[in-house]
């Protein structure tokens, strides 16, 4: 994966766009967003054109800013490049001009989906999932209407128990203003609306990972493979073996899997597609930008900018 960029960039003024969306993941991945196709500079048909503005490196002099902003967006510039090779899109172009990054691609690769995989920072989390029914219980009374309480597959158990609603913006809201006790609330996407999944402290960290790929299996549904440190990896297989639940893939802030158990294969953690995206299109989609995003994280804010 390569050395992480040491450099901390500080908060620029911009007319960017805040591509950090909640729900990215679960709105790329589930509906083909119509996008307006952005024509190529050089006027190639089919080729998207994304662009971000690098900022200056903090603590830069004002004689040394330009040169050490152009010196970041290289090294960004060589990271976007794996991103893309890792995520099999094979027409992909990185341009550098004044500190600005200008990305094509072609292909079946819109617009949003490019930026998805080639301007997030790349953190990611494995984190078990925590049973906290008996809390959402105790706090039930300031729920908003339309969320519920439901319970999941372990009937008897009081604590496997979960909030749910057909919105997500109304049950972020109110998880975002809530402290559990032992476990992190996260809003996850379900097949029929959205769910709330308590998750424990990180049992593996971007640090522990080297790279991604995508793979398929029989059937052609994709699946992303994370290569992984020695450490991280005996960690993992320890803590699997000992402890049977779940587990969360967090990416970027937001849950993109849940995993039943830990499998690996010549050293990878094998990453499966969620379950409640049915079509091949979609899974490719979601593999693209994980895989994408972990191959190389990028430590520093990129501000997408827009065509106006």
């Amino acid at each position: 994966m390569g050395p992480v960029i040491s450099m901390i960039a500080s908060p620029r003024q911009s007319s960017a766009i805040t591509w950090l969306v909640p729900g990215w993941f679960a709105i790329m991945a589930c509906a083909t967003m119509v996008v307006p196709a952005a024509r190529a500079a050089d006027g190639d048909i089919g080729v998207e054109t994304i662009r971000a503005d690098v900022p200056v490196p903090e603590g830069a002099s004002e004689s040394n800013a330009s040169a050490a902003r152009d010196e970041l967006a290289k090294r960004i510039a060589e990271r976007i490049r794996a991103r893309f090779e890792a995520a099999e899109v094979k027409y992909a172009r990185v341009h550098i001009e004044d500190g600005i990054l200008t990305v094509k691609v072609g292909g079946d690769v819109t617009s949003r989906l490019a930026a998805g995989i080639a301007f997030p920072p790349g953190e990611a989390e494995l984190r078990p999932v925590v049973h906290v029914g008996g809390q959402w219980q105790e706090q039930l009374t300031d729920v908003p209407e339309t969320v519920d309480l439901r319970q999941g597959d372990q009937l008897l158990d009081r604590n496997d128990a979960y909030l749910w609603s057909p919105e997500r913006a109304l049950l972020q809201s109110f998880v975002d203003d809530v402290s559990l006790s032992g476990a992190e609330a996260f809003v996850y996407v379900g097949e029929d609306g959205w769910r709330t999944m308590s998750l424990g402290p990180p049992a593996l960290t971007t640090s522990d990972l080297r790279e991604s790929r995508i793979e398929f299996v029989q059937n052609g549904r994709p699946y992303v493979a994370l290569k992984l440190t020695q450490t991280g990896r005996q960690e993992l297989e320890r803590r699997s073996e000992a402890d049977h639940r779940r587990w969360a893939l967090v990416v970027d802030g937001e849950i993109v899997t849940v995993l039943k158990h830990l499998k690996f294969t010549e050293g990878a953690l094998l990453v499966s597609t969620p379950k409640h995206l049915s079509s091949d299109d979609a899974s490719l989609r979601w593999a693209r930008q994980v895989a994408g995003r972990l191959m190389a994280p990028i430590p520093v804010p990129l501000a997408e900018l827009s065509d106006d």
